[in-house]
């Protein structure tokens, strides 16, 4: 979802200040309304939620935003004519998405701007079979980061990786095993039944938990917090910030941890 909101919400304050407030001030309740889908529709859920909006202007709604879990990108007046840089940073931010790994099936594009009919072309054009594919992965596992997380669950596990956090099945052997990827990093799942689930000579079991962790970057990690957490997901802290940015532990099914990461100054 792709949101120009300079030309939604001042067009909409022509027509219907009211609704103009609306949009402004409770995205939520618009796009969780088009995530449910309407009669006959199946739902949906958007991996990608941008607002790109004026900060001199319009900075006063950008909490609203974050909130319902859009990436706020600030689109200030670079001409005295008031012209932004919304258009080509929409249509960037786009155009990567729709080359992306990411199996995505929908766009969503507000904005009343026929600047964009080019890239509502673009869209049309959209091959399913030329942009569905798995994501590239090195054939070569050494160029791969590889870390081993101990699941109580492995399928519940490859769920929640691939549901919450990214993360593309690379290969499932479940109940035993399954390693699944983000980018570089191979997380290798392996269950009670794996070989990586035997017990050592003095019969001690691996087992899930623990505090070492991977450690994901995120650019805003309030809404992603939040995001999470309208889906039941487990934390173990509450954010703590740093001089070099901002933290939180969260869990997976198995009680593995998992480290959402903001560096400083984004």
């Amino acid at each position: 979802m792709f949101v120009d909101f300079d030309n939604v919400y001042t067009g909409l304050m022509a027509l219907d200040p009211a609704a103009a407030k609306r949009f402004a001030e409770d995205p939520k309740h618009w796009t969780e309304a088009l995530a449910a889908g309407g009669a006959g529709e199946e739902s949906r859920r958007f991996l990608i939620r941008n607002c790109y909006l004026n900060p001199v202007i319009y900075s006063k709604y950008r909490p609203y935003w974050t909130r319902a879990g859009f990436r706020v990108i600030d689109c200030p007046s670079l001409t005295q004519r008031g012209k932004s840089s919304t258009d080509i940073n929409l249509v960037l931010d786009a155009m990567d998405a729709l080359a992306g790994a990411a199996h995505i099936e929908e766009f969503f594009v507000a904005s009343a701007d026929a600047d964009f009919t080019s890239l509502v072309q673009r869209f049309r054009e959209y091959s399913p079979n030329e942009f569905r594919k798995e994501p590239k992965v090195p054939n070569d596992l050494t160029e791969l980061v590889s870390v081993r997380y101990m699941v109580a669950d492995v399928d519940a596990a490859v769920d929640f990786y691939t549901t919450h956090l990214g993360f593309t099945v690379r290969m499932s052997a479940a109940p035993a095993f399954a390693d699944v990827t983000r980018g570089r990093l191979r997380l290798l799942l392996s269950g009670p039944a794996s070989s990586a689930g035997r017990p050592m000579p003095d019969g001690t079991v691996p087992v899930p938990g623990g505090w070492n962790r991977i450690h994901i970057i995120v650019g805003d990690i309030a809404a992603e917090v939040e995001r999470l957490r309208a889906t039941g997901v487990t934390f173990r802290n509450d954010i703590v910030k740093g001089p070099g940015g901002q933290q939180i532990l969260l869990e997976d099914p198995s009680g593995n941890v998992v480290e959402l990461f903001q560096p400083a100054g984004e």
